[in-house]
């Protein structure tokens, strides 16, 4: 099990025989009270009492629920008594994200976790390795060695591998958790489980160096056993996916349309969520694409400066993950709009969402650089005016913004963080407050400069 980005972990379940480890404190020792001892009948002495035990259950499950997640296996070591009641917590961290590939030993894993009356309420996101064939990675750089496959053929074509998936379903259902979001993962390829991980070298996963992905049969099995199970797929999850496994799933209508449109609509009743890697020329980023049944799009780190204009009115343009984003825009009216790490200016802004103007009413922007439309001609100020005259907002909030003006044709930018101009507070409620906020940040700003 390794730490995940932000507040979750996730459990990578592998292919090979989950193992037991001792766990020490960050002190090296654990001390505990002194027990109190008092003398028995017939001379013996009564079991130890330590004073933390005579506390209630409910406390002693807040205390779990304060610890460090590090500490949580400890805390499982010490006795019976904080083995039970931080059993939740412990659940809640590392058995919430389930990383599965779809073989025997793995799959059997994911289906204890799930068979568990109190593991398989923790369970909050299943997504299955599209990885097929392997090698070691030593073998990584030669041609001779054949593949390992790491869904075996008998495996596959007795379909035991949806079999399992529709007994761990089957018993999320049983526990009444019908809010896990199910999906695909390619995040093998670049990391060990650990959230995205900008390295370069072989692309590993236990030992191994993957050689070939297969996200559309991987889905295939997923929604197979979904059907079997009647188990509701509203949440779906896409984790750092290759353009190329995208690109096939967009070209298989069947998993398309289940996964993403229907009828002609994009799927506002469900929540997306894709993670992709984004090749440039100062290496490997993740850009995430994220919609949700709240008619709320948030987008990281997606490209929304220089040419990406000219790009999405280019029908040659092949990017899968602009294609999705252009897709999803043209078919749905988003209310939320979320941006976070990202550069953009006016006239790419209002490319890409031409078509939602009149429906944004709520906008978050975080570490945000805005810059003019022209480098050098333009008004600096560009972007938060176009927020103001074209988007009738009801909410804006806004962290970490830097208002960036191009110098000596472009060569050259001076910026200003908004935290300058600005006091306080940076989220405004109602179209009149965003107004004047907007406003008098257009002012301060032009008067910088």
């Amino acid at each position: 099990m390794s730490p995940l980005p932000e507040d979750s972990q996730t459990s990578v379940i592998s292919t090979a025989p989950a193992a037991q480890s001792n766990h020490t404190s960050s002190s090296g020792s654990a001390s505990l009270p002194t027990a109190t001892v008092s003398p028995g009948s017939a001379g013996f002495l009564n079991t130890p009492t330590f004073p933390i035990l005579t506390l209630s259950t409910e406390i002693l499950v807040k205390i779990s629920e304060e610890c460090d997640d590090s500490d949580l296996p400890n805390m499982r070591l010490v006795c019976r008594e904080f083995c039970n009641s931080s059993t939740k917590a412990f659940g809640q961290v590392y058995f919430a994200d389930l990383h599965v590939l779809l073989v025997e030993p793995s799959l059997d894993i994911l289906v204890e976790i799930t068979a568990h009356p109190i593991y398989g309420r923790c369970v909050k996101t299943i997504v299955c390795g599209t990885a097929r064939t392997i090698k070691p990675v030593m073998e990584y750089d030669e041609e001779e060695g054949e593949p390992i496959p790491t869904l075996s053929p008998e495996f596959e074509r007795s379909e035991g591998n949806i079999a399992m998936l529709v007994t761990a379903l089957n018993n999320l259902k049983h526990h009444g958790n019908l809010e896990v979001a199910l999906g695909i993962h390619s995040d093998e390829a670049w990391t060990k489980g650990n959230g995205f991980r900008l390295l370069g070298g072989p692309i590993t996963y236990d030992g191994y160096a993957v050689k070939d992905f297969d996200a559309s049969g991987t889905l295939g099995s997923l929604l197979e056993a979904t059907s079997a199970t009647m188990f509701p797929i509203n949440k779906k999850c896409f984790r750092f996916l290759e353009e190329l496994e995208l690109d096939r799933i967009i070209k298989n209508d069947t998993i398309f349309s289940s996964m993403f449109s229907a009828a002609g609509t994009f799927n506002t009743n469900t929540s997306i969520r894709l993670d992709f890697v984004q090749w440039s020329s100062s290496g490997p980023s993740s850009i995430m694409i994220g919609i949700s049944d709240s008619n709320q799009l948030d987008l990281t780190n997606v490209l929304l400066a220089g040419e990406i204009s000219a790009v999405l009115g280019s029908p040659y343009y092949t990017s899968s993950y602009i294609r999705i984003l252009k897709l999803a825009l043209d078919l749905t009216k988003f209310e939320h709009l979320t941006l976070t790490d990202m550069a953009i200016d006016t006239s790419v802004f209002q490319t890409v969402f031409a078509k939602s103007e009149g429906s944004i009413k709520h906008l978050k922007l975080s570490n945000v650089i805005t810059s003019e439309s022209v480098p050098g001609q333009g008004d600096p100020t560009e972007v938060l005016c176009y927020l103001k005259d074209q988007l009738q907002l009801e909410s804006l909030t806004l962290d970490r913004i830097e208002i960036t003006k191009q110098i000596d044709n472009g060569l050259q930018s001076t910026n200003i963080s908004i935290d300058h101009l600005i006091e306080g507070e940076k989220g405004f409620d109602g179209h009149t407050e965003v107004q004047e906020a907007l406003e008098k940040l257009i002012s301060r700003a032009n008067s910088w400069f």
